[in-house]
């Protein structure tokens, strides 16, 4: 996965940026909000030059924004990055999840906003970015979790997919519905 990076604190930055170039993953960092946009800008553009907008190929697999930064906070460089590309795959790493912080991100309408709560253990972060908790809930309803990791479906895509097989599950007096995939 390719993932954009920013938090100010350097030290938290590089322990995420090991952590996940340890599984593979490639993490561009970003020393502030305004150098990520950038970075985010360009690698969109990038995109829409070279593929066909239909596709909704993402310039990241996930952008982490710090919530409190300095200049602009992660909120509102949220809002920038979903106005120009709603299946943006964001989460907010914040010390403190706050009220103000919730109705922040309820007020985006956004499916693919995250919460992050800092300081967090590598493996919250891994499981995060790799999405174990969507593919353990697709397994227990019997879904070939191999065949929906190679498929690279989008955050949002899976989180539909999910929500979708468990309507589908459950029946209107909120039994299981006798059903295989």
């Amino acid at each position: 996965m390719k993932i954009l990076l920013v938090d100010k604190d350097v030290k938290t930055a590089l322990a995420y940026k090991t952590v996940l170039e340890e599984r593979n993953h490639h993490v561009v960092m970003s020393n502030d909000i305004e150098d990520c946009l950038k970075t985010y800008h360009d690698e969109l553009d990038k995109i829409h030059s070279h593929t066909d907008l239909v596709e909704h190929i993402q310039p990241f697999d996930a952008v982490i924004l710090e919530y409190k930064i300095s200049g602009m906070n992660g909120i509102e460089a949220a809002k920038e990055i979903l106005t120009v590309n709603p299946h943006q795959r964001v989460i907010i790493a914040t010390d403190s999840i706050t009220h103000d912080l919730l109705d922040s991100v309820k007020n985006l309408a956004s499916s693919s906003i995250e919460l992050l709560q800092k300081p967090s253990g590598d493996n919250v972060i891994v499981s995060l970015i790799e999405e174990k908790e969507i593919l353990s809930e697709l397994q227990k309803l019997d879904v070939n979790v191999d065949i929906v990791k190679s498929a690279q479906f989008r955050h949002e895509q899976m989180r539909n997919m999910l929500d979708t097989l468990r309507k589908k599950r459950v029946g209107q007096n909120g039994n299981l519905e006798n059903s295989t995939l």
